[in-house]
């Protein structure tokens, strides 16, 4: 006999993610790429800026 999923049922289960979990990772994600450019920013803006000028001085 199949089981019928109320409601009730389909919240009170527990397997997967919540969308709680997501938004902590999707969080953390966002604090490590800010983080991340403000750490590298300048020193990759001045490689582009180098890289720039040497193919304009050909």
């Amino acid at each position: 006999m199949k089981q019928r999923l109320t409601p009730r049922a389909v919240w009170k289960r527990e397997s997967g993610a919540t969308l709680f979990e997501y938004a902590i990772l999707a969080s953390l994600i966002a604090v490590l790429s800010i983080a991340a450019v403000r750490y590298f920013g300048n020193s990759v803006n001045d490689t582009f800026v180098d890289a720039k000028t040497a193919i304009e001085s050909l």
